[in-house]
């Protein structure tokens, strides 16, 4: 069992929730202080939906989040009314490593150095644990990417959108090549999931596990997700049969049809080249999606719009 004296650090993992900001889960780290009985939090992902142009923001890859520190008590009580579990991860560090962790993030947590640039894959609440942990001389951070890797971020992704299936192919749409690529161990860990599978991997220097103890703090209820749910291969291929149905039998309602089916995949084209050319996020890049999501149903839709407006006309 943990003497309780010096200091105690460990790695707090959030079951995953309902909103669309919880799906992925999260983590935090946190300190106890025996000698000074002081129990924190502390939390990479702090951020608000009141900030101005907070969508823009967000697709532009320019949303600020910042690292903020809680009670520990309050930080449970959160999780435990959304009904999340959460897990702790006891770190087997020295008491000089643990110092330097605990002055690292208290240095982070001045208003000059609090705020950072989030991105999803990259940098974000469980990267920056792990580069946190990875700044300490006794983890042996070099040896965990010797561990075959055969996954890609899209797998570890879908994995949490399996019960959400128009999120899932939002993300398929948007999200260009490099999440196709496989992984090294390290950048498995983007996830909260998979950073406390990897934690239990690493070592250190010595010889000896990071992880020293493991520990469920909060239990949820379990929810029944595998509903009935419209998903989008049902729409679509329902799209297609009536779009041969109107083909043979309403041609006129047809031809309306296809000039409507134009427009939406036009503008998502227009989305799609806006995210790969203009915004910061990497991961929407090279996009081959715009083989068929094209701007040239723009085009085409442009040159017919005199037809369109005759039809509409025709048909009230």
């Amino acid at each position: 069992s943990l003497a309780k004296e010096g200091i105690e650090i460990s790695i707090l993992t959030c079951q995953t929730g309902e909103e669309i900001y919880s799906l992925f889960g999260h983590d935090a780290l946190r300190i106890v202080d025996y000698k000074k009985h002081t129990d924190y939090v502390y939390d990479y992902g702090i951020f608000s939906f009141n900030e101005p142009n907070f969508i823009l923001k967000f697709l532009n890859g320019e949303l600020k989040y910042s690292v903020g520190k809680q009670s520990f008590q309050r930080f449970l009580i959160g999780y435990s009314k959304e009904n999340r579990a959460v897990y702790e991860q006891v770190l087997n560090l020295s008491e000089s490593s643990k110092i330097q962790l605990k002055d690292a993030l208290e240095l982070n947590l001045l208003p000059e150095n609090k705020y950072y640039q989030y991105d999803f894959l990259k940098d974000n609440c469980s990267t920056r644990l792990r580069d946190l942990l990875f700044t300490l001389d006794e983890v042996d951070s070099v040896s965990i990417n010797l561990l075959s890797k055969d996954r890609t971020y899209r797998e570890n992704l879908n994995d949490h959108l399996k019960y959400h299936p128009w999120l899932k192919f939002g993300t398929d749409l948007l999200l260009g090549q490099t999440v196709d690529q496989k992984m090294l161990a390290s950048e498995d860990m983007f996830l909260p999931y998979r950073l406390s599978v990897h934690l239990h991997q690493l070592n250190l220097i010595n010889g000896d596990h990071l992880v020293s103890n493991q520990r469920l703090l909060i239990k949820s209820k379990k929810i029944n997700n595998e509903g009935v749910q419209v998903t989008p291969w049902f729409v679509f291929l329902m799209l297609l049969g009536f779009s041969i149905i109107a083909v043979v039998f309403m041609p006129k309602l047809a031809n309306v049809l296809f000039l409507l089916m134009s427009f939406v995949l036009g503008i998502l084209s227009l989305i799609l080249l806006y995210m790969w050319f203009f915004s910061v996020h990497e991961v929407c890049a090279l996009n081959w999606n715009l083989i068929w999501v094209s701007p040239v149903y723009l085009i085409a839709l442009f040159k017919k719009s005199r037809l369109t407006m005759s039809l509409l006309l025709y048909l009230n």
